[in-house]
């Protein structure tokens, strides 16, 4: 699954006191912004950050491990492929949690 961006609709429209009640009609708490007034960051913020991190670190990697092209860096790039293969989907899975701290581990 190939990325070329985010699309996110709203990153600082913040409902009248969001530091108190982050609520708005019928979405979730939170939901119509990424951080909060003064610099503060969000739990949503805080994880696409990690996630960009994430696909860094992997296209970094893809890059180091075919330019070296030894059997170790090449063992080493099948293994990051096959760790994050799994989340080339849109079907949720029971285990998708212990699989993504698998391939972190393995990033890290």
């Amino acid at each position: 699954m190939a990325c070329d961006g985010f699309l996110r609709w709203s990153y600082n429209s913040w409902v009248e006191n969001p530091l108190t009640d982050s609520r708005f009609r019928t979405w979730p708490a939170g939901d119509t912004y990424m951080v909060y007034p003064d610099a503060r960051s969000s739990i949503r913020f805080e994880r696409m950050v990690e996630g960009i991190q994430d696909a860094e670190k992997i296209r970094a990697l893809r890059k180091k491990y075919t330019e070296d092209n030894t059997p170790e860096s090449l063992a080493k790039l099948k293994q990051l492929e096959e760790a994050i293969e799994y989340f080339n989907t849109r079907e949720p899975f029971a285990d998708w949690q212990d699989r993504l701290n698998d391939a972190k581990k393995l990033l890290n």
